[in-house]
């Protein structure tokens, strides 16, 4: 499909919940043959689909420029993409073609309702998954799910912060797993765990879809003695419901030891299992805050050495002949 873009822009990226998000694009057909479409606009994966146009035909040759908005009343994170569904039908039918819209620009990230969540920190090693698995240790508390690398160089649009993101994967049952690393902290340090994920899930035929009659979870978690047991009564979780859009939670603590565990995990499913739960997490943070050090007294000023003269009473000959008596005493004196 030869359809080139020119631009796809968002007017604001960060808006309140219920506002217009304004999106203007601009295509060309540099084919040869016409290209028909039911759906061409903006679209968020699994959540949202805004057909500016549908049921129309793009000629050989052709430039499409439109300026259109969408709003949603979802508090979250949404990576919106420029994209077009060449389905037959109207603008109607595309919008429940969700499966069948192709990417054409994006995604740009549009915070809804939220601030943008702060890049991944330093004190984890590897906090938003650009070396993939380096540092963390994958667990799963129900059935084993596949746990893989999102990769926008292999096409992935599901990632948050940079080019990857850690995701899992169930189908036909609950989805709970996650991943953990510890971290040297320092004892009595105060820590912030934060991060943000995306929960998609529903059933491969759409007539069955029951999307809304599924529960999720994303969490993060801290075990501040270092334990690496998920499932321990010492961890202190944080917590958000989850939903298709990208969503953050985050979880404070006051480390008990020198090294800390923290966790990060998905729950998709608990009531119903989905045919299909896919699970991404992206951009963990860690803010660590250091035991204050114990105030010192200054150390005492030394007392001044004494200035001490020796003077003593001698008895002189001047000329070898001449006697000479003198008196010189001691003096001892405190330096002020």
């Amino acid at each position: 499909m030869n359809l080139r873009v020119g631009y796809f822009l968002i007017a604001e990226n960060k808006v309140n919940l219920g506002a217009k998000v304004w999106f203007s694009f601009s295509v060309t057909n540099d084919g040869d043959a016409g290209i028909a479409y039911s759906g061409l606009g903006a679209f968020v994966p699994g959540v949202l689909h805004k057909p500016s146009w549908g049921g129309q035909v793009l000629k050989p040759g052709e430039t499409l420029v439109w300026e259109d908005w969408f709003a949603t009343s979802k508090a979250g994170l949404y990576p919106v993409h420029l994209g077009i569904c060449t389905e037959p039908g109207a603008h109607e039918d595309a919008e429940k073609l969700t499966a069948s819209w192709q990417t054409l620009a994006g995604p740009i990230m549009v915070a809804v309702g939220m601030d943008f969540p702060a890049p991944a920190s330093a004190a984890l090693d590897n906090g938003s998954f650009e070396g993939g698995l380096t540092g963390w240790s994958v667990y799963h508390i129900s059935a084993e799910s596949a746990a893989g690398i999102e990769d926008r160089a292999k096409g992935a649009t599901l990632v948050l912060d940079g080019q990857r993101a850690l995701r899992f994967e169930q189908h036909h049952k609950v989805l709970h797993s996650g991943a953990f690393q510890q971290v040297r902290v320092g004892r009595g340090s105060t820590l912030k765990l934060t991060g943000a994920a995306y929960l998609l899930y529903g059933s491969s035929v759409p007539a069955n879809n029951r999307i809304r009659e599924i529960s999720s979870a994303f969490r993060v978690g801290i075990d501040p003695a270092g334990g690496v047991d998920p499932a321990g009564s010492g961890v202190k979780w944080g917590s958000v419901g989850g939903d298709t859009a990208w969503v953050s939670a985050s979880v404070q603590d006051s480390a008990e030891a020198d090294v800390v565990t923290v966790f990060a995990d998905a729950r998709i499913g608990l009531d119903w299992p989905p045919d299909i739960a896919l699970a991404t997490l992206d951009s963990l943070e860690l803010e660590v805050t250091p035991i204050a050090a114990p105030p010192q007294d200054p150390d005492p000023e030394p007392e001044p050495e004494p200035v001490v003269t020796d003077v003593w009473e001698v008895d002189l000959l001047v000329g070898g002949t001449l006697p000479l008596r003198g008196i010189i005493r001691r003096v001892v004196a405190k330096a002020k």
